[in-house]
């Protein structure tokens, strides 16, 4: 696969790996614990990119076993937080901006890096008190999925920069199977589902999935593993049991991530409203219609970033 658009939005993520401070003393916060495949997509991304960049990261944390006074003791004045990138930046998903805004707090004097989001807040209030926290720290890089989460950032750190989503540099790192010449309605099933999804006419042979249908029971089995491991390492405050379930999900979310793509290459078109179904369908070639989502993540995307990939294309109206 060799197209020019993707290989671009690839190289545009370089600019992340010069606001680290030290390459050797990284904390990686808020990894993604859970079945979301995009998340997951982001997740693979961020990792390869920063271990081809030679970035090693000598801690993790999840939303399930952030321990605020251990990272006080592995934490160095030079050490830089990355925080995961995605779409939960804002008061949709109160739990990852809470983990952000306590990592903010808890280490004023060190640099925090939050890769490429998308900002949503549903009311003032929850944006002023976001803009409260922020504004006391002197040394955050924000880095934006579309130019209106830039204008949000801005008014959070002058250090904030549009770039684009961390999954695109699994770019040519899939093994793809060959077309059935059949369409893969994949479709979100959560709050953020707009009109133009609800509008559509599928094909009554046609079933729709999202991420959970691609979840296996063992996969399930897995996490829950995962999960008990965690559980223990905070009864047990033992680092090297949180070490060990980190390097497990790695490998378990880099799985996932390759089964996704091989499927999605299998189909002749996507129609999608996840954007993350959307990205991935441009990772391994196949041709995809995007809806936009409830506050228009999707599209803004889209606009910024992957109007001029090849196999794209957005649905709005029906």
């Amino acid at each position: 696969m060799n197209d020019l658009c993707m290989i671009r939005l690839k190289s545009e993520l370089d600019k992340i790996v010069t606001f680290i401070n030290d390459k050797d003393d990284v904390i990686y916060v808020d990894y993604p614990l859970h079945h979301n495949v995009g998340d997951l997509l982001i997740y693979q991304g961020a990792i390869a990119f920063l271990k081809d960049k030679g970035v090693r990261i000598k801690s993790y944390c999840s939303t399930a076993d952030v321990n605020i006074n251990n990272l006080k003791k592995i934490a160095t004045e030079n050490t830089t937080f990355i925080c995961h990138g995605g779409g939960n930046f804002g008061d949709i998903y109160p739990i990852h901006q809470q983990l952000r805004e306590n990592i903010i707090l808890s280490f004023p004097q060190n640099r925090i890096i939050v890769l490429p989001q998308t900002s949503h807040f549903s009311n003032n209030d929850s944006l002023e008190k976001t803009v409260n926290v922020f504004n006391k720290h002197r040394d955050i890089i924000l880095f934006a999925r579309d130019k209106q989460t830039l204008e949000t950032f801005k008014m959070l750190s002058p250090k904030s920069f549009l770039c684009p989503d961390m999954a695109h540099y699994l770019y040519n790192s899939f093994k793809v199977s060959a077309k059935n010449k059949k369409t893969l309605y994949f479709l979100r099933v959560d709050k953020e589902v707009n009109s133009t999804q609800l509008s559509l006419n599928i094909p009554s042979s046609d079933t729709p999935i999202d991420w959970c249908d691609i979840i296996t029971r063992k996969d399930k089995i897995f996490r829950r593993i995962i999960e008990i491991i965690l559980k223990s390492s905070n009864v047990m405050n033992s680092k090297a049991l949180k070490d060990l379930s980190a390097y497990l999900w790695i490998s378990h979310s880099g799985q996932l991530a390759k089964r996704s793509g091989f499927y999605f290459s299998s189909f002749d078109k996507v129609i999608t409203s996840r954007m993350h179904g959307h990205i991935l369908s441009c990772l391994v070639d196949t041709r995809n219609e995007l809806i936009d989502n409830s506050y228009g993540k999707n599209s803004g995307y889209y606009s910024q970033w992957t109007k001029d990939v090849d196999c794209a294309s957005i649905l709005n109206n029906q």
